[in-house]
């Protein structure tokens, strides 16, 4: 294999699933969480690029293995339910304006991993593409949305 950052990841993700090919070991491997990096926590993705800013989280669902990946590697390579490249954005969205609300994709990896209640995702689908909401909804939305940041951004 040579040294291009698709086959290194190919070759890393290979070296650290029960499976010996690339179509069978993409598969052990499901989206958990993402974190973004700052100046102090700089991290290389499996392919060898450097700094990868948002740090995608993939678990191993045999050997409970973690490894962390970038988003492009997350994106173009793995073929995850979760399209992390939709997802990212609406969270940096809410991270810096909890009154902001997020995307429909997110709302789904949010309903998925059991985030928030049944009344809150009621409270989302009714409210998803309003942009002016009273001063009550406008606390629950950052109150969920603060939810969701704890508990996809630890």
């Amino acid at each position: 294999m040579t040294e291009k950052a698709p086959w290194k990841l190919v070759e890393e993700i290979i070296n650290r699933s029960k499976n010996n090919t690339w179509d069978e070991a993409k598969r052990e491997w499901i989206f958990n969480t993402v974190k973004f990096a700052n100046r102090s926590n700089k991290k290389t993705c499996l392919c060898g690029h450097y700094p990868i800013v948002e740090l995608c989280y993939l678990t191993n669902r045999y050997t409970n293995e973690d490894v962390i990946v970038g988003n492009v590697c997350v994106t173009k390579f793995m073929d995850v339910e979760i399209p992390v490249a939709q997802i990212i954005p609406s969270l940096l969205r809410i991270k810096d304006n909890l009154s902001n609300s997020i995307n429909s994709k997110l709302l789904d990896v949010v309903v998925d991993k059991n985030l928030i209640n049944e009344w809150e995702i009621g409270f989302y689908f009714n409210t998803i593409r309003k942009r002016k909401l009273s001063f009550k909804q406008e606390h629950v939305r950052k109150r969920i949305n603060l939810k969701i940041i704890q508990g996809l951004i630890s």
